[in-house]
Parts: C-alpha cells; sequence; structure tokens
C-alpha cells in the first residue's frame, strides 16, 4: 500500500468515526430560530385540556408566548380558532407552558 492510499484510509476511517460521534448528538438550533412552545389550556366548562403549539423568541418565556392565545380563548371577539374550535371564550386559564 502506498503512503498516499495509507493516508486516504486513515483520513476515511477519521471521517467515519466524527459522523458515527456526531450521529446520537443532538440537533443544534440556529441562533434567533423560533423555539416552539406547548400550551395547555383549561376551562371548568371544557371537557379535558385544550393543548395549543406555538413560538417563542428566545428571550421569551413559554408562558408569555402563551398568552395571546390566553387572550383569544377568553375574548368573545377574538376570530382564530383554538381547542377544536370550541365556542367558550371565557373562563380559560394557562395551566402549563413548555
Amino acid at each position: 500500500m502506498t503512503h498516499l492510499s495509507r493516508l486516504s484510509v486513515a483520513a476515511l476511517a477519521l471521517l467515519a468515526t466524527v459522523a458515527w460521534l456526531g450521529a446520537g448528538a443532538p440537533p443544534t438550533r440556529a441562533a434567533g430560530a423560533p423555539i416552539t412552545v406547548t400550551c395547555t389550556f383549561v376551562n371548568p366548562a371544557y371537557a379535558g385540556s385544550c393543548v395549543e403549539s406555538t413560538t417563542r423568541g428566545a428571550k421569551e418565556t413559554p408562558a408569555a408566548a402563551c398568552q395571546p392565545i390566553l387572550e383569544c380563548l377568553n375574548n368573545s371577539q377574538c376570530v382564530k380558532t383554538y381547542c377544536r374550535s370550541t365556542s367558550i371564550r371565557q373562563g380559560w386559564t394557562l395551566e402549563s407552558a413548555k
């Protein structure tokens, strides 16, 4: 085997090792990319809980990201649909934001 062939084999082995080690690494998030938040809302007049997803900025808390949905759910003038298009427009609270 020539010196160049040995070097090529070593380089390929190194690349394969790096690829194998990186395969289990968690994906990285680009700076400024939106973060998905799962908001869970409850209402005594609604069966079960309502789970909606939204996005937040890097400096926004999960609860703050859920706030516009909560405001809509408690506003009879809001035309957006949440919670399987419920018509219940008062009494909602945020149970969790993750």
